[in-house]
């Protein structure tokens, strides 16, 4: 077991060397290709349906998925409110509204109004997305390198590594996170002679954000009593409004948990959809009753109103300012200084605990050529 105290160093530089060891990543190009072709075919499925939809909806009078038309045809002819594409951006170019698959078409789908359309309209528009960079990927990088252990062909994907805000590590030229969709993540492969270990801490900005906001005796006899933290959280909630736990009721929210637990933390405190709203409203309450949370925000809330300088340290004791600008919304001010330290946290957790895995290695009389870091996805260390 590794154990982390506060007085550990974070050697970033250190890490900064072995994440750019190599500068590439190998990726199975047969396997790309042929997921890129499915893709296509997939999309273009989802945009001949959602154009199928318009026309007979709309009696002919929309006939062409280009901006406008969409507008129209969701206001006029599915009868969706105009107040949900109204936007704050009032530009030439969109006129006002917006066609936001998250902010927008994804909380009229789930109010009811036109579901065939924009479920085949979205799902166009993440395929085309994701086929685009598939191609870039597919038009660029064509070295040759080495074959797998299974006899696959593997070309060179480059990439840089560097340090951005919260000491996480952004990939550039190719940004190999972004290129290669999740779902694709079989495609990228290692040469023969070696294999892939993939790592993963589980629910990682959670858990920091848990650990620093929001502690305490009570609380820690359930978080550590179950796997999944948001189980954990239902759990702490159901305890403060003296309510019983229902187990099916939390399975049933569960995504709803996953997708605003940490949203509501760093500041946000509405939702379009009803469902996200509700939860919002009853987790804000929970974590503003916490003296860890409350008292942070209090004094933030101190010095964003006279304007001071806020400077935020992580649990190792890194410094970070948040900037202030006449510009710059004082909720996006406190809702980055609550980002920060869990975000901050989380990489500095990897970059520790990777060193110390490579670390042990060589201590042992491994080299860099039987292992080393192949590349990081946010909270999951890939070893080679």
């Amino acid at each position: 077991m590794y154990k982390l105290n506060r007085t550990d160093k974070i050697d970033i530089d250190l890490y900064d060397q072995r994440i750019n060891r190599t500068g590439y990543i190998l990726y199975d190009r047969d396997s790309v290709e042929k997921n890129n072709k499915y893709y296509k075919f997939h999309a273009e499925t989802c945009l001949d349906l959602a154009r199928m939809r318009m026309v007979y909806k709309s009696g002919n009078q929309c006939c062409y998925l280009d901006r406008n038309s969409i507008l129209r045809y969701l206001m006029e002819f599915e009868n969706c409110p105009e107040s949900f594409f109204k936007t704050s951006r009032r530009n030439s170019n969109s006129g006002g509204y917006s066609l936001d698959s998250k902010k927008v078409l994804g909380p009229l789908k789930s109010k009811g109004f036109a579901e065939e359309f924009i479920t085949n309209y979205t799902e166009h528009r993440s395929w085309k997305t994701k086929c685009g960079k598939l191609d870039s990927i597919l038009n660029s990088c064509n070295e040759f390198v080495a074959e797998s252990t299974a006899g696959k062909k593997l070309y060179k994907l480059p990439f840089y590594a560097s340090v951005q805000k919260n000491r996480r590590f952004n990939y550039h030229d190719f940004d190999i996170i972004a290129q290669i969709p999740k779902s694709m993540a079989n495609c990228i492969s290692v040469e023969d002679g070696y294999f892939l270990a993939w790592g993963d801490f589980a629910q990682s900005d959670f858990r920091i954000a848990y650990n620093l906001f929001l502690r305490s005796p009570e609380n820690d006899k359930l978080f550590n009593a179950y796997e999944d933290k948001y189980e954990a959280l239902a759990r702490m909630i159901c305890n403060m409004n003296h309510e019983k736990f229902d187990y099916d009721k939390f399975k049933s929210e569960r995504q709803v948990y996953k997708r605003n637990t940490l949203a509501t933390m760093y500041g946000q405190r509405s939702a379009l959809l009803e469902e996200d709203a509700n939860f919002i409203r009853t987790f804000a309450t929970f974590i503003e009753k916490m003296p860890g949370y409350s008292n942070y925000l209090k004094r933030l809330n101190q010095y964003i109103t006279m304007r001071l300088p806020i400077l935020v340290s992580s649990y190792f004791g890194f410094k970070q300012q948040i900037y202030d600008a006449p510009t710059i919304s004082r909720d996006s001010v406190r809702n980055d200084a609550l980002n920060t330290p869990v975000q901050t946290g989380t990489s500095e957790i990897v970059i520790a605990t990777v060193n110390s895995i490579l670390d042990k290695c060589y201590a042992a009389g491994y080299t860099e050529d039987d292992i080393s870091l192949y590349m990081t996805r946010h909270d999951e260390p890939i070893f080679k």
